[in-house]
């Protein structure tokens, strides 16, 4: 289950991730319209995973709240600004 992976950078050239902690579910279509529009449309490899994930708010944050986001790894890619930064490999790395 995702727990959330937060990519940082700027103008040190450094690219950071942080766990984010929080507790994410798989979403599915908002409406029934959207899902009817998704089976209509044609297949085309169409990176959909932005719309995949979630914070899942049926979880009582109240009685364990999430831990804090901490530090997962960083490497200098740049020398200089990163203004983008595209995911690959199901946007997993």
């Amino acid at each position: 289950k995702s727990e959330g992976i937060l990519y940082s950078a700027g103008r040190d050239g450094v690219i950071a991730s942080w766990d984010l902690h929080l507790p994410f579910r798989k979403s599915g279509p908002k409406n029934k319209d959207a899902q009817n529009n998704r089976d209509n449309e044609v297949s085309e490899k169409v990176d959909d995973f932005k719309s995949n994930w979630e914070i899942d708010d049926e979880i009582d944050l109240s009685s364990q709240p999430p831990r804090k986001s901490t530090f997962r790894q960083s490497f200098r890619g740049h020398t200089d600004w990163v203004n983008d930064i595209i995911l690959c490999h199901n946007n997993e790395t």
